[in-house]
């Protein structure tokens, strides 16, 4: 009895200190980005790439500019809902967007040269439609699909 009682003395301490270990979550990881053109540099109405693949659970980070001479409003609403958004900012200016869904629904307007940076997990498989929502250019089908995947 004597014997366990000295073993439990010394393992609690290392099974605490294990317990305490702070372990990295999806939100602290800084994933790769990936750039998409929302427009051309010729005034194209297109999104850039057209199609995108991801894994369902993984996280992404889309950097979107807008290299055209025109303003764009990006929106994402169905991907949006289906995902957990870590954050939603634009860089310059600075704005950061605290409802992701609502304002990815809505559309976010994008000025010459502005970037937005969204970082999220798509929580369903599905695919979507990303891209401008102003509507002469959504009826010139400026888009990209993304579908998302349990596996790739």
């Amino acid at each position: 009895m004597k014997t366990l009682l000295t073993k439990l003395i010394m393992i609690v301490p290392f099974v605490i200190g294990v317990l305490s270990v702070p372990f990295a979550h999806a939100s602290e990881v800084s994933p790769e980005p990936i750039f998409i053109n929302s427009g051309t540099v010729n005034n194209d109405l297109l999104f850039h790439p057209p199609e995108l693949t991801l894994k369902e659970g993984v996280l992404y980070k889309f950097v979107i500019s807008n290299p055209s001479n025109h303003k764009h409003v990006v929106a994402a609403p169905e991907l949006a809902a289906s995902s957990r958004t870590t954050e939603l900012m634009k860089v310059s200016p600075r704005i950061s967007y605290s409802d992701a869904s609502s304002s990815l629904a809505k559309g976010i307007p994008l000025q010459p040269g502005e970037m937005l940076e969204w970082t999220f997990t798509p929580t369903k498989e599905g695919t979507y439609k990303f891209g401008c929502n102003k509507s002469s250019h959504a009826a010139a089908g400026m888009h990209s699909m993304v579908t998302v995947r349990a596996e790739l």
